[in-house]
């Protein structure tokens, strides 16, 4: 059965900033690596033996460790790609306005075999982050939670999946000037998704109660200005933009028994 989920995840605590979304979108990237078999161990655990395995002196002579260096070089390029994604998100939220993500995995971007689509909310980009910092780490540890455990995302998190490229796309409203953006991202509409695809739409809300807001960013008094709160910013329509670079997935192999992990 082919799965179209969507589902809507408080985010909760405390008001959502457009870093603390950066760090809830790398985090279930992270999850995501793990839960579709993109790489073999934890985030971390995996970063940490990529960046511990040793490199041979002399040029390998036979064809087990021919291969087991191929196997190392392929890690520590999926490796090299997910620091260089986390990176570049990282870099989107603190200059650009975002307001959906959408993680293509598949051999290409037209054929994928799964879709992963995140919408945020509309209001981040009134908050300043400086005013909402205390509790971030628990606010995106509790939103991977519910995403991890909600009862609608059970089959599309545990159906059999294999390593494969991972492509990625931002809708952003407001880009920043210069080279390093158009370096990294190309402008293009969303890839059309297609109807055998399993795709899964979280939904990411901020609901607090009203006392949570009443001295928030958007209701503080500007300094100088003749009205007596900050205005609001109004919404933009955003573009579709696509990082340049393909995220590729580790597929370990076992060479006479032995594999890159123990040798």
């Amino acid at each position: 059965m082919h799965k179209k989920a969507e589902v809507h995840i408080n985010v909760p605590q405390d008001v959502l900033t457009a870093p603390i979304a950066g760090h809830i979108l790398s985090s279930l990237i992270k999850f995501l690596a793990v839960r579709r078999q993109q790489i073999p161990f934890s985030y971390q655990t995996f970063i940490s033996l990529v960046h511990g395995m040793s490199s041979r002196t002399h040029e390998a002579s036979c064809w087990s460790e021919i291969q087991m260096e191929k196997q190392k070089e392929l890690a520590r390029n999926t490796a090299q790609d997910y620091e260089y994604l986390f990176r570049r998100i990282e870099y989107l939220f603190q200059t650009c306005h975002v307001q959906e993500v959408a993680f293509f995995l598949g051999a290409t971007p037209l054929t994928p075999k799964e879709v992963w689509h995140v919408v945020l909310p509309e209001d981040m980009r009134n908050h300043t982050a400086s005013h909402h910092s205390r509790n971030s780490q628990l606010m995106v540890h509790q939103t991977i939670r519910a995403i991890a455990t909600h009862e609608e995302l059970m089959e599309n998190l545990g159906r059999q999946f294999y390593p494969t490229n991972m492509f990625c796309q931002f809708k952003i409203a407001q880009i920043p000037e210069g080279s390093v953006f158009e370096e990294n991202y190309e402008r293009k509409d969303l890839w059309s998704i297609p109807g055998m695809c399993h795709t899964t739409k979280i939904i990411l809300e901020n609901t607090l109660p009203d006392s949570a807001m009443r001295n928030c960013c958007g209701n503080l008094r500007i300094h100088g200005d003749s009205t007596p709160w900050a205005v609001k910013q109004e919404p933009k329509p955003g573009e579709w933009y696509s990082l340049r670079r393909t995220i590729k997935g580790f597929k370990e192999a076992i060479v006479k028994g032995k594999s890159i992990w123990n040798n």
